[in-house]
């Protein structure tokens, strides 16, 4: 990501395609790293409580056919 103290408050054109907040960084950068980030943790979770709820599903069927 391009940082640039001297495009700080750019405008959207030359550069920066929505322009730069006050550090002078990329607007469209830091919206394309924060929906990555987003999708990893989404993906992320979703695996996680997929194994966490099939684990207890075989769990509470091996139980509960010992009962009987």
């Amino acid at each position: 990501m391009k940082i640039s103290l001297f495009d700080k408050y750019a405008a959207p054109g030359e550069g920066f395609y929505l322009g730069a907040d006050l550090g002078g960084r990329d607007i469209l950068g830091q919206l394309i790293i924060g929906a990555r980030n987003s999708i990893i943790i989404g993906v992320t979770v979703t695996v996680l409580t997929s194994v966490i709820r099939n684990s207890c599903r075989t769990c509470s069927r091996i139980l509960w056919r010992s009962d009987r």
